[in-house]
């Protein structure tokens, strides 16, 4: 589940403390994860008693358009891949922050970068290894 925060206050009339209503979220709904975005404020994740929270790198927003579905995409997959929570986050926030940027259709993340933490941005005629 990945609500944002007035929906998450209004639809379930939870406390206003972020991490109270994540966890009782996860409890009532039966939930490993549990996302709290807050858009340049950062981001919450609850993940089977886990906790990581981030604040986005300072960043002139250009266009908020996939960033949400980049987030979401960067988290599942490194759930999937059972990778440390600080890890997936990281990635999430580093993929939603790509599409806040101007645009480069010819700029991707290597696989290889996204896994280890450690990204970079390549043009496409100069990577061999991208991100499917």
């Amino acid at each position: 589940m990945r609500p944002n925060s007035g929906f998450l206050q209004e639809m379930f009339a939870l406390p206003r403390d972020s991490a109270a209503q994540l966890e009782r979220l996860a409890r009532t709904f039966e939930l490993a994860t549990v996302v709290l975005t807050r858009g340049s404020a950062g981001s919450l994740i609850y993940h089977k008693g886990e906790w990581s929270e981030r604040r986005p790198k300072p960043m002139t927003v250009v266009d908020t358009v996939g960033a949400g579905d980049a987030f979401t995409a960067g988290l599942t997959m490194g759930l999937l891949r059972n990778l440390r929570l600080s890890t997936v986050h990281a990635a999430a926030e580093e993929l939603a922050g790509f599409c806040l940027l101007p645009r480069r259709r010819d700029a991707v993340a290597s696989r290889d970068s996204v896994l280890s933490g450690e990204f970079s941005w390549t043009v496409k005629s100069e990577s061999t290894s991208v991100m499917g």
